[in-house]
């Protein structure tokens, strides 16, 4: 089948550019291709970028329903269908559907290559968790475009109100608008994600040595506000931030999450012996999914300077 006899949207990108020839390469390929998907349904300028019309320009069906489990969307394809169907969970927010169809747009570029002959590398390297990763920087990359988006980011401060504003303007979730910002900006900003656990060698030692019995609660560390997952725009070479380590519990970031106030203000941070320094620093608590976040964002211009 040639690309022009091809709709489908991954196997048409695929037919005319090819497979990379490694998984290093996926990442820009994946760039390729939401330029292909906005360019062919010339959706190229306007903001929010139309999903929906891309979907319809290839002519993939999208339906909502109720999803069991904790996805939040799948599709349906195969030789036997002229076309895709995309479904999604109607109990999601529009911001989150908006998403869940353009993390699909991209699944379907990796059904498009799975189908090829691929290198035992590339084919791991197309499934699993790292695949649904670039499903999602794919989703952002294609929702938030990086010239528009580094436009909106470079003419306001780095901060939560600027990333609400952009959530508004590009019709995304607040999350999404923040780690795009954090990504696009020129400026040295650190995101960090804080939740209540156990350091991993407490969780082992606990379900190792602990008997429960009813009614009798469970001894043994108490569990600190630590570091979940974080975002650099540019990582000073001598600064490392590991997820065992918990936050000062006389820091503006600790009493966020008690108080359930956003916090703003210059202080010290220090993580042990891994990562030190005074900073600009906003505190937000947010709750994702079944937990309760605090979200810290960290200008980290003087490291870059040191």
């Amino acid at each position: 089948m040639t690309a022009g006899e091809e709709t489908r949207p991954g196997h048409r990108f695929v037919i005319e550019e090819g497979i990379p020839s490694a998984p290093n390469g996926l990442d820009s390929y994946i760039g390729q291709y939401v330029d292909f998907l906005r360019r062919e349904a010339t959706v190229n300028g306007g903001i929010p970028v139309p999903v929906a019309e891309i979907l319809g320009h290839f002519d993939v069906e999208y339906q909502t329903g109720a999803i069991e489990g904790d996805r939040q969307g799948f599709k349906f394809s195969g030789d036997v269908l002229p076309y895709q169907v995309v479904f999604i969970e109607e109990g999601d927010r529009e911001t989150r559907r908006r998403f869940s169809l353009s993390h699909e747009l991209i699944e379907l570029l990796f059904e498009a290559l799975t189908d090829g002959r691929l290198s035992p590398q590339m084919r791991e390297a197309c499934n699993g968790p790292h695949k649904e990763r670039l499903c999602n920087q794919g989703a952002a990359r294609l929702l938030m475009p990086e010239e528009r988006y580094r436009d909106e980011v470079h003419s306001r401060p780095v901060s939560f109100d600027t990333a609400s504003k952009l959530a508004s303007l590009f019709d995304v979730s607040f999350l999404a608008a923040l780690l795009r910002m954090v990504e696009l900006t020129s400026r040295p900003f650190l995101l960090i994600a804080w939740r209540k656990k156990l350091k991993p060698t407490q969780k082992r030692r606990q379900s190792s040595s602990q008997l429960s019995f009813p009614g009798i609660g469970q001894g043994g560390p108490a569990k600190k506000l630590r570091v979940e997952w974080r975002r650099w725009t540019e990582k000073p070479s001598d600064q490392y931030v590991p997820t065992s380590l918990s936050v000062p519990e006389q820091s503006m970031i600790q009493q966020a999450f008690e108080d359930g106030q956003r916090r703003s203000g210059t202080e010290r941070l220090k993580l042990e012996d891994a990562f030190d320094g005074t900073f600009d620093i906003e505190a937000m608590p947010v709750q994702l999914g079944d937990n309760q976040y605090v979200l810290s964002l960290l200008d980290t211009s003087h490291l870059a300077k040191d």
